[in-house]
């Protein structure tokens, strides 16, 4: 039986070393890699904001403002190295050991940011530091109380007294020329029907300090009845110390009392102001007497109305 010849099988040279499997797998590695690699190799733009880190000044120097507090930078180069730079959050930190005192003006250097030098900047925005220094000074202040809030009904805040009575406060010259004081923080005297002592802490301006740390004030509040002046209309005036028949003219006195506020509130409440006209001794007639007021212990008289009264006795 014949039989058909076999034809040798021709094959490419590269074929001869290696198998179809492992060509399939190079080409399998080569089609992950243009996957990765395609995007991130692609140039792309970026804005990156980068914030400005103030470094030491010289001593006796202070940044007061800042007018650039950062700037924008435009990246142009591959996606990863964007990305990469990205993820690191570039700081840029200004060298202010040769500043002096004013308004200083920086150009912005990127060599401190040391990027990589495959990545394109292509717009800085702004491209310059603009900040104000000025010489730092201390000061001795008076310390002043602020209060808030309002003691218990009838009760005041008679004075408030600061150890220490003084600070020595540390800042700008120019800030700290126009300060006569230094004030604390708000000192709540609610509710308060008695002296306390409360300890406070300074309530400091931006820029100015405590020269030699944190300093607690430590306040005496005290508290006092609350002192006012009260009308009083239509006092009956009564008769003392007699038998005889008694008209008493007017009958009834005006008159003004200053003390605390609780103890003529109790006055006005019970009505027990006691007025009177002594007439010891005295026998039928007429006389012309002044009236006795007896008052609670620390109230005063300020005045009445009338002063002097016309009595009459006559025999039963």
């Amino acid at each position: 039986m014949w039989e058909q010849p076999q034809v040798p099988r021709i094959r490419p040279p590269i074929f001869r070393f290696i198998g179809l499997k492992q060509i399939l797998i190079v080409f399998a590695l080569i089609g992950i890699a243009m996957v990765f690699w395609l995007p991130q190799g692609r140039a792309t733009e970026k804005d990156l904001f980068v914030p400005v880190q103030l470094g030491q000044t010289p001593t006796g120097l202070i940044v007061t403002e800042i007018f650039t507090k950062g700037f924008e930078i435009r990246l142009k180069g591959s996606r990863a190295r964007i990305g990469a730079v990205t993820r690191k959050k570039p700081v840029y930190r200004l060298d202010l050991s040769q500043a002096e005192a004013g308004v200083m003006q920086v150009t912005i250097d990127l060599a401190q940011m040391k990027l990589p030098d495959n990545l394109q900047v292509t717009e800085i925005n702004p491209p310059m530091i603009r900040l104000k220094i000025e010489r730092e000074i201390n000061k001795v202040l008076p310390v002043k109380t602020v209060l808030t809030g309002k003691p218990a009904p009838g009760f005041q805040v008679a004075g408030v007294a600061v150890t220490p009575s003084t600070v020595v406060v540390r800042g700008p010259e120019n800030t700290l020329a126009v300060l006569s004081s230094i004030t604390t923080k708000p000192l709540d005297v609610s509710g308060l029907d008695e002296p306390q002592k409360k300890e406070i802490a300074l309530n400091l301006p931006e820029n100015l300090s405590a020269h030699k740390g944190p300093v607690i004030i430590l306040a005496q509040i005290d508290i006092a009845a609350k002192v006012i002046t009260q009308s009083f209309a239509g006092i009956i005036v009564t008769a003392r110390n007699t038998s005889y028949k008694t008209a008493i003219t007017p009958a009834a006195v005006d008159i003004r009392i200053k003390g605390p506020q609780q103890t003529l509130a109790q006055l006005a409440a019970t009505k027990s102001i006691d007025v009177f006209v002594d007439l010891k001794n005295h026998e039928p007639g007429v006389y012309v007497r002044r009236a006795t007021i007896r008052l609670p212990v620390n109230t005063t008289l300020v005045g009445s109305e009338p002063e002097l009264f016309t009595v009459t006795l006559t025999k039963p």
